[in-house]
């Protein structure tokens, strides 16, 4: 499989088998980022944890987490197992998408360390929540604990480490300091980890990606993904979440459609510099937004992925890349749609089926 046009695709996919040892469909897998070979860590439809060195085909299984949980409601998404690891490979979340539930595993032992719980409340409409961080040395577990909150774990012990009092909302006359009206969705942190992207959304309904100061939140501001002065809002489209969204560099997001309801939106990608502050986008309109949107442009649909450098989108076409700020195709290999980017090995990674297919740049 080669092909395209553009330098980093003039090398061919690197196309392997899992070894035998992991013996059940991989359902899901995750980069240890911080290894400059390709190591992973892989989750099957037996709930098995297995380390994975795609260079040599060797295979370690490290660990079982719980069964997943039945659930019928597939409106907004189809319940999936998904993986989510520490970039060090040394910890692992096992999280239901359009679930409510996960656990936390410390996969040096084996051990399950923490059950997550997401909220009864309307779980269906999005990805569970979760991510790692590395902050003051520690590595933290960033994950849902009701619609509308979100809250940090010692990865090592499962220790709360942003406790706080929301408002009551069953009283009537509620507090409404710190009082978040949004539905968190999937959560994407920037390169250097300081900062979050949020996919979420309010009623009725729209979709408004958020980002914020995750440091700050941790250490100085328990409010900070409520109300904090680093958190903003990047737009708002009618009943439009659960689209591909990146980091490109630490300030830099890609949002994928353009338009403000799914009526409307068509293939595209917007560009948000999150380090200017402004109620104005660049084209002139008026926006809640709270950051300036420096580019838009037709085009990508599907995953957005990135290199630090540019866009990537991956869809059944293919992968292809995109220069964010020209807005012009650069790259393009088709039938290659990678869901994942090791940053450490500088690669795209595919499942198909029992497969691994790779792609180095």
């Amino acid at each position: 499989m080669t092909g395209g046009y553009g330098d980093i695709f003039r090398r061919d996919l690197i196309e392997i088998e899992f070894p035998r040892q992991i013996e059940d469909q991989v359902v899901d897998v995750a980069p240890i980022a911080s290894s400059s070979g390709s190591h992973w860590i892989v989750l099957t439809a037996r709930n098995e944890l297995y380390e994975l060195d795609a260079e040599t085909g060797k295979a370690e299984k490290l660990a079982v987490c719980s069964e997943p949980e039945i659930q019928e409601d597939t409106r907004f998404g189809q319940l999936r197992l998904r993986l989510h690891i520490d970039s060090n490979g040394e910890f692992a979340a096992v999280v239901n998408d359009f679930g409510r539930s996960g656990e936390l595993i410390d996969l040096r032992t084996g051990e399950e360390i923490l059950s997550l719980d997401g909220g009864d409340y309307l779980y269906e409409t999005v990805p569970f929540s979760c991510s790692f961080a590395e902050i003051g040395g520690k590595t933290v577990l960033l994950h849902r604990t009701d619609w509308n909150r979100l809250d940090f774990s010692d990865a090592s012990n499962g220790e709360l480490l942003t406790a706080r009092t929301l408002p009551d909302r069953t009283k009537k006359d509620h507090e409404s300091e710190h009082d978040l009206d949004y539905f968190h969705g999937s959560i994407y942190l920037s390169p250097n980890g300081d900062r979050v992207l949020d996919d979420g959304w309010v009623w009725h309904p729209f979709g408004v990606p958020s980002a914020w100061n995750i440091v700050h939140w941790l250490t100085a501001n328990p409010w900070e993904s409520e109300d904090g002065p680093s958190r903003v809002n990047l737009c708002w489209r009618s009943y439009y979440w659960n689209h591909g969204m990146t980091w490109i560099d630490n300030h830099t997001i890609a949002i994928e459609g353009i338009g403000d309801d799914d009526s409307n939106i068509v293939s595209g990608a917007r560009i948000f510099d999150t380090t200017v502050k402004t109620n104005i986008t660049s084209f002139g309109d008026s926006d809640e937004s709270g950051v300036r949107e420096i580019n838009q442009f037709k085009g990508p649909s599907g995953k957005f992925l990135s290199d630090g450098k540019d866009l990537f989108s991956s869809n059944e076409m293919g992968l292809s890349r995109w220069s964010y700020r020209e807005g012009s195709l650069t790259g393009f290999i088709p039938g290659f749609q990678p869901e994942h980017f090791h940053s450490g090995a500088r690669e795209f990674v595919q499942l198909c089926e029992n497969t691994f297919i790779r792609l180095r740049i």
